[in-house]
């Protein structure tokens, strides 16, 4: 089972993430500072690091050199996007911003570590591998497979089309891993993360998110979600020898239909369309990709080997997976951990355990500003809670008459 290292001092946010990950099949260790990371044992040891910027001694960003070859999310509040693209100029593979909601948090994870498996990108030392060495049976991940090995090699920008989990942000790292500018930046924006007054600010200003990826990749992230007068200064700006990478829920005549695509920005990117078939579209490769995914969780546990029943795969067959590969890969390892027999069945693969693919923890933006100020309140000045939550005074005082959050006094 993927193990993540959270690193935030704040109680209140660790243990909120340490619950939603646990509920979503992750094991978690939660310390409150880099140096107590450092001292706990290899970071090698896990599969993700998740750090927030500011923390007591050394700054989060530090964790990144020290990480190796674990891929690192950085937490930033509002206020900081300054520290996100910092971040993604010194490695982190993506950024999330507090206060989060439990999709953006678990879709960041969820893509940091799904290159793990089976479709995964190999690895960098592992560069003669072709991109076709994908589970690619079906004949649309067989597209996918051809579209990969034209687009890499080539400078056009690429639409991604497909459902959360299906593989967007791994093909987008496939695709710069194959290409010329392998060894230069790739960096993400998720638009949904960015708050709306900062968005041109991230992207477009000086030491920003687009300057940041010169020379090498930039992936959007829900590019949908954007301004489009936003949008309208990306297509002015984009710099030559910089492959972009686009997602959304839908093709680009969809978007430009429903008025949520600048059209200067269409024509600036002039994109090839890539639709990443979801899981339950992909027939034998579901099989495929489930027994892969069975031997690898058997290693990882130290099990003696496996098999699925004839019931577990019709099972695997005809379900129908809306958390995509993520949710079959925590299926199976749940099996694999909780199962004795040489053969897992159907039962093994019991339903209440794909709840690990939906989040259990609903820790919403207005939830956590609340439990935030109250359980900070009474240590910390009006100034200092507005600073740790990434607002101005102004703006704390405003979200404490919407909440109806009155300061509680000290009594005596």
């Amino acid at each position: 089972m993927p193990e993540v290292l959270i690193i935030e001092d704040e109680s209140v946010i660790r243990e909120a993430v340490e619950r939603l990950l646990s509920r979503n099949g992750l094991q978690t260790t939660g310390v409150e500072s880099v140096e107590k990371a450092l001292a706990i044992g290899p970071l090698t040891d896990y599969d993700l690091i998740l750090a927030d910027v500011r923390l007591p001694g050394r700054s989060g960003l530090d964790i990144i050199a020290q990480a190796g070859r674990v891929p690192v999310v950085i937490m930033t509040s509002y206020a900081s996007v300054d520290a996100a693209v910092e971040a993604m100029r010194r490695g982190a593979i993506d950024y999330i911003a507090k206060p989060f909601d439990n999709e953006t948090l678990r879709l960041s994870v969820e893509s940091a570590i799904i290159p793990q498996s089976s479709d995964a990108l190999p690895a960098p030392s592992r560069a003669t591998t072709p991109p076709h060495a994908l589970i690619a049976e079906c004949p649309a991940m067989q597209a996918v497979c051809t579209s990969l090995k034209t687009l890499a090699a080539s400078e056009q920008a690429v639409w991604l089309v497909g459902e959360p989990g299906s593989g967007q942000s791994r093909l987008t790292r496939m695709l710069h891993h194959y290409s010329p500018r392998a060894r230069k930046p790739l960096i993400t924006v998720r638009s949904a993360a960015i708050p709306a007054e900062q968005v041109e600010t991230a992207i477009l200003g000086r030491k920003g998110l687009l300057d940041a990826a010169r020379g090498g990749s930039l992936f959007i992230d829900a590019i949908d979600k954007l301004p489009l007068t936003v949008q309208a200064q990306l297509a002015r700006a984009l710099p030559a020898g910089t492959r972009v990478c686009a997602s959304a829920p839908g093709t680009i005549d969809e978007l430009s239909q429903a008025n949520r695509l600048e059209p200067t920005l269409r024509d600036a990117l002039s994109p090839a369309t890539v639709r990443l078939p979801a899981l339950r579209e992909r027939g034998e490769d579901i099989l495929s990709l489930a027994n892969d995914l069975l031997l690898k969780a058997g290693k990882r546990f130290n099990r003696p080997a496996q098999r699925f029943s004839e019931a577990a795969e019709d099972y695997i067959r005809h379900n129908p997976w809306p958390g995509n590969i993520i949710e079959l890969k925590n299926v199976i390892e749940r099996a694999v951990i909780n199962t004795d027999t040489a053969a897992i069945d159907r039962a093994d693969l019991a339903p209440e355990t794909r709840a690990a693919a939906a989040p259990a923890l609903n820790l919403s933006l207005a939830e956590y500003f609340q439990a935030f100020v109250r359980a900070h309140e009474a240590e910390l000045t009006e100034t200092e809670l507005a600073r740790r939550l990434g607002l101005s005074r102004k703006a704390l005082w405003e979200r404490r008459q919407k909440f109806g959050l009155e300061r509680q006094r000290q009594a005596g």
